[in-house]
């Protein structure tokens, strides 16, 4: 299908009862790799029974290396449509893995809280091994921080289980960055922290949850 993707796309469409997604998941894969255009107008005349979430994720897969801009672009327009889930994940997570900048970017350009939290639950997923039979993962560390420029609702959503891997990876280093942040970051992210811990670590919740600030406990009393 890389020589000539027309082709199979026309074999397939002559020989639907032996085509399915999988099979138009790796055409489309393909196609959009060298004639973006091309593929997403194969989408276009596809019989909708086939159009399934793995065959918009072939889609962008192969949009994203040939012209990443606007593979984004169609997939914010398209965003509310639930058959572009898997792709605003895999955008997301190569965003992130190439420039943490334009991964935000991507999440802010995105038209609702549901997709957003799909592509920010896609990133830290790979944070806090919540992704099964992959080997990839992300730094926890570097997701945290990453949460941390985000709107509050989506660090409130998100951020406690990242900081709970990053202390289980290493308690000194995560300690020493939330020490670091101001109060009022502080008692964010301790807040999401705490909203993490399982049941049976209610004790190590409330000592982190005494680590709010000094500032704040203050100004209550």
């Amino acid at each position: 299908s890389r020589v000539d993707p027309a082709a199979a796309a026309d074999f397939l469409a002559k020989n639907p009862h032996h085509a399915d997604a999988d099979d138009y998941s790796v055409l489309l894969e393909n196609w959009a790799a060298v004639d973006p255009a091309a593929a997403e107008s194969c989408i276009e005349h596809l019989d909708p029974a086939v159009l399934k979430q793995r065959v918009f994720a072939g889609l962008i897969s192969g949009w994203l290396d040939a012209d990443r801009d606007s593979a984004l672009e169609f997939v914010v327009s398209h965003a509310a449509d639930e058959r572009l889930s898997k792709a605003i994940e895999i955008s997301a997570m190569t965003l992130f893995s190439d420039s943490k900048d334009e991964a935000r970017q991507f999440v802010s350009d995105l038209p609702d809280a549901k997709s957003k939290d799909l592509a920010v639950d896609q990133i830290a997923a790979y944070a806090t091994g919540g992704v099964i039979y992959s080997r990839k993962s992300l730094d926890a560390s570097e997701v945290a921080k990453w949460l941390m420029t985000l709107s509050a609702d989506l660090q409130e959503r998100h951020l406690g289980w990242v900081i709970h891997s990053w202390r289980e990876a290493d308690a000194s280093s995560a300690k020493a960055w939330v020490d670091s942040l101001s109060p009022a970051a502080r008692d964010q992210v301790v807040a999401t922290d705490c909203l993490a811990w399982r049941f049976d670590e209610v004790q190590q919740s409330v000592e982190t949850g005494l680590q709010r600030s000094e500032e704040r406990r203050v100004g209550k009393e």
